[in-house]
């Protein structure tokens, strides 16, 4: 660990004994606030404002630990500090295992603030150590693991050919004729030039080449409002457009120069709204993360050792609806699982499975569970109303299909209109 107690200057010594309870008193005063940020962490593990909150305290913590010259107290400290930084840079996320460890990194620094000269105890000393040498390996993990997304290169016919997008022998005429351009012309040039592709599809591998591929950082920042108003201004201006064609075919016919302007000016147009819906739109990977994460800790508390599966993360949907439905989805989950505790306070929920799929313009989400509860005993009870009265206002609905195997709810979600 870092600094050494033995080296400690007479003068600084004799200030070090004199205001040693007010800095540890200080110290105390730093994890009750630290508290609230862990508590809000958990809460919303994708907001770094709470991890640049706690940060700051760690870093407070070791600076006064260099004032009391505690080099056991500075080194947890200083270590903390840095995987949440690093948390904060790399991490898309705060996972549970990594909140446990700042967690514990504040509960030895309260027992050192509480119990003077604790950290000179063999045992405690040998605890610590082993804490931190685990926040450096998870620091040192979530480095690799950047590094090997970053160094793993998604490209985007790739990702057409496996969305079955195009043929790989499509895919390879394009990067020939990208290569004898020498590179003067991009991919996704060549496939809008040539037709090959609707620009939507190219967006969509574009958002899922970076997702795979590049740092969180470079996804686009854009508010669900944001996207609203665009589409909406778009709308208008569409409007607008095709009354302006009209008025141009009656006045100077199909063939006038006029004409045809305006009709590729709507063409642009309903193709700019297109890639608008794209933009809105967000892989269902980040929510089912967050409803893992959220089930995850609804049942370490009660005990109950449950796998959970997903299949669809790619599946796309507006952003606004996966932002909204993780909390219902989340609830409807606790709500089986409660009444399968009463059924049987032996028996838990082993299995969960969220699958998600576009059927011809419908998104289905489906909850299967092994739960041998009959639907009827919660269908009719007053959370399920409630949730279900949210996904309504989502513009969803849910079917409840009670069968032998366990019980499967399906979310199903219609495709919003656009203005084509």
């Amino acid at each position: 660990m870092d600094g050494d107690r033995g080296n400690v200057s007479p003068g600084l010594a004799e200030i070090v004994n004199t205001y040693q309870a007010d800095f540890w008193g200080e110290i105390v005063n730093l994890l009750d606030q630290m508290n609230l940020c862990m508590v809000n962490l958990e809460a919303e593990p994708g907001n770094k404002s709470h991890l640049v909150a706690l940060c700051q305290l760690f870093h407070t913590i070791t600076g006064l630990s260099t004032l009391l010259q505690d080099a056991v107290c500075h080194g947890l400290s200083k270590a903390t500090e840095e995987l949440v930084e690093a948390s904060r840079k790399y991490g898309s996320n705060a996972e549970l295992s990594t909140i446990n460890q700042f967690i514990q990194s504040s509960g030895f620094l309260r027992r050192m603030a509480l119990n003077p000269g604790i950290s000179d105890e063999p045992r405690f000393f040998g605890e610590v150590s082993q804490h931190i040498q685990a926040m450096k390996q998870s620091q040192m993990d979530l480095l690799m693991m950047v590094r090997q997304t970053l160094e793993k290169e998604v490209r985007i016919g790739e990702i057409l050919i496996h969305d079955g997008t195009m043929a790989k022998n499509d895919v390879d005429d394009v990067l020939d004729k990208q290569k004898k351009s020498m590179g003067s012309m991009k991919f996704g040039e060549i496939l809008l030039k040539e037709k090959r592709v609707d620009a939507t599809d190219i967006i969509q591998a574009i958002r899922k080449q970076r997702i795979r591929s590049a740092s969180p950082g470079c996804l686009l920042a854009i508010s669900n409002e944001q996207i609203r108003l665009l589409r909406e201004l778009i709308k208008n201006l569409y409007a607008t457009g095709q009354s302006v064609h009209t008025d141009a075919l009656l006045r100077f016919g199909s063939k006038d120069q006029f004409s045809a302007r305006t009709a590729t000016l709507v063409h642009d147009l309903a193709a700019l709204e297109l890639v608008l819906a794209a933009l809105g739109r967000v892989p269902l990977s980040l929510a089912f993360s967050k409803l893992k994460q959220t089930l995850g800790s609804l049942f370490e508390e009660s005990r109950q050792f449950v796998r959970i599966d997903t299949t669809g993360d790619d599946t796309e949907v507006e952003k606004d609806i996966a932002d909204r439905m993780v909390q219902p989805m989340a609830e409807l989950v606790a709500l089986i699982a409660a009444h399968d505790r009463e059924l049987n306070s032996e028996e838990v929920l082993s299995l969960i499975e969220l699958a998600a799929a576009n059927e011809k313009g419908v998104l289905a989400i489906e909850i299967a569970t092994d739960s041998r509860q009959e639907a009827s005993k919660y269908i009719h009870h007053q959370k399920y109303e409630q949730i279900a009265g949210i996904i309504t206002q989502l513009g969803g609905k849910m079917v409840v299909d009670d069968s032998k195997q366990g019980i499967r709810i399906r979310i199903l979600f219609s495709a919003r209109e656009g203005i084509v």
